[in-house]
């Protein structure tokens, strides 16, 4: 009997050995299997957040594109701006020089005509300055 009891605790011990032994294989492959997903899942999160990442960099280039072709656009628009008032300027400028020469010619002749009339220098000097700086209008009865 003792035999019998002896053989039936080894056989109880050596089931609950396999069923521990099962327990435990089972648990590792659940474990695995877990571990396996979760990396799965981490690797698709992964992927999908570089792919987010990489869609998200390209918009911030695209945008980052559109600023520099806007500001491009604002430098061409100003530097066309500058370059015409600077033509503006120098157009004023050479209309001005053109006057101011055109009354010099016009002086002289006064002072070639008034030598010629007998009128002296001062009477020639006295009319260029008139026709130049308007001085007859202000001494209206002084002849000069």
């Amino acid at each position: 009997q003792q035999n019998e009891i002896k053989e039936s605790y080894e056989n109880n011990l050596r089931k609950q050995k396999e069923e521990f032994a099962r327990q435990h294989d089972q648990d590792m492959k659940n474990l695995q299997t877990n571990m396996k997903l979760a990396m799965e899942e981490k690797e698709r999160l992964i992927k999908e957040g570089f792919e987010e990442h990489a869609n998200l960099m390209q918009e911030e280039l695209r945008e980052a594109k559109e600023d520099i072709a806007e500001k491009e656009r604002n430098q061409k628009e100003l530097q066309e701006k500058m370059k015409k008032e600077m033509d503006e300027k120098i157009s004023k400028m050479k209309e001005e020089d053109k006057e101011r020469t055109k009354r010099m010619e016009e002086m002289q002749a006064k002072v070639e005509e008034g030598n010629r009339g007998g009128g002296g220098l001062f009477s020639a000097l006295g009319s260029a300055l008139d026709s130049v700086l308007g001085v007859g209008r202000l001494l209206k009865g002084f002849k000069i």
